[in-house]
């Protein structure tokens, strides 16, 4: 899940603003267009700075290790914290300067992207309870220091003491003085409860963040665009604009194909799932949905019916039970032909 920087920092109590930059008009969404105050339609021609200030492996090419997260657990498990930090300081000075945002603007480039980890607003103290459970995999334990800082008023309040306010304030102010845009997209995990659309998967590549059965067989090939919806995203998988209204939906599934989507379950307890899907095919279709690895259960769709909630069948007798932290999600497809639109985890009362 995607949000601005403006709908998370600026709405928490005590949350510093950034410094002051020439203010060109603000924009917004009208219908398909971006527009300005005045209603006039706005064509952004903008770059993505992936890979700055949130590390993605299918632009590192760092296989296996498919997320900052596990890239920098690697870092830790040879070299002290202290070097780690080190690297990623000098990392992040050097990978994006002002000079790069000049090049842009001289090439006609109205916006930038900027993706960026939520761990560049914390202070080198919660970083290292972060760090911690990196390198020993105790994530209850940062989550019981993520509630305390949060109780106290200590999440994203101190600018002076974590690095990406003043990243964040520079990038700003360069493409500021360029007149250009920035779209500032804290890049991190879904949150349950909440809802996970299927055009959410992991960033990385097939076989890592998805499997998608053309895109393998065409790897390295000059084939057609592997994404046939040709919406969205420029990967293997295929998506195309949700017919029933906002966003996109998976489609062109087949048989073996799977989505892994990396989540936070901010609380552990019970929850019921909810897979909302489309089954054009006459026949009933199957997906299977696991956690870690570990299978929840499965998703039984009826033939030839619109967008539905289908819930989910539990692997194991009662209810389904969750454990809080940081967790790989995967939903696979069993059957060929649904289309897939979002899962849904509420609480179980």
């Amino acid at each position: 899940m995607k949000h601005l920087l403006a709908a998370l920092l600026f709405a928490l109590p005590g949350a510093p603003a950034f410094a002051q930059a020439p203010a060109l008009p603000p924009l917004h969404a009208q219908g398909p267009q971006i527009v300005d105050a005045a209603g006039r339609a706005v064509r952004l021609r903008g770059v993505n700075v992936g890979g700055w200030l949130l590390q993605e492996s299918y632009m590192l090419r760092t296989d296996s290790l498919g997320s900052q997260g596990r890239i920098k657990r690697a870092l830790l498990r040879t070299l002290p914290e202290a070097a780690v930090e080190q690297f990623y300081a000098d990392y992040r000075a050097s990978y994006v300067t002002q000079a790069d945002i000049n090049f842009l603007a001289d090439q006609g480039f109205n916006c930038v992207r900027v993706p960026f980890h939520y761990d560049l607003l914390l202070t080198s103290a919660q970083r290292h309870a972060r760090n911690q459970a990196l390198a020993t995999g105790n994530v209850a334990a940062y989550v019981q220091a993520l509630a305390g800082y949060y109780d106290r008023n200590e999440l994203f309040t101190s600018p002076d003491q974590a690095p990406g306010f003043a990243l964040l304030d520079d990038v700003i102010q360069w493409c500021a003085a360029r007149n250009m845009y920035v779209v500032l997209d804290l890049h991190a995990a879904l949150v349950v409860p909440g809802t996970v659309p299927a055009a959410d998967y992991d960033l990385g590549r097939n076989g890592q963040a998805y499997f998608d059965i053309y895109a393998e067989k065409t790897e390295g090939l000059q084939a057609p665009d592997p994404n046939a919806g040709g919406a969205c995203r420029n990967d293997g998988v295929d998506l195309s604009a949700n017919p029933a209204g906002p966003g996109f939906v998976v489609n062109h599934t087949a048989a073996g194909e799977w989505l892994s989507y990396a989540v936070s379950i901010a609380k552990p307890g019970l929850y019921a799932v909810r897979l909302r899907a489309a089954n054009p095919t006459p026949r009933p279709v199957r997906l299977a949905l696991t956690l870690d690895g570990a299978p929840l259960g499965t998703f039984e769709l009826s033939g030839n019916v619109p967008a539905t909630d289908w819930p989910l069948r539990p692997a194991a007798p009662g209810p389904l039970g969750l454990p809080a932290g940081p967790h790989t999600l995967r939903l696979t497809v069993n059957d060929a032909g649904p289309v897939l639109g979002s899962l849904s985890f509420e609480a179980a009362h």
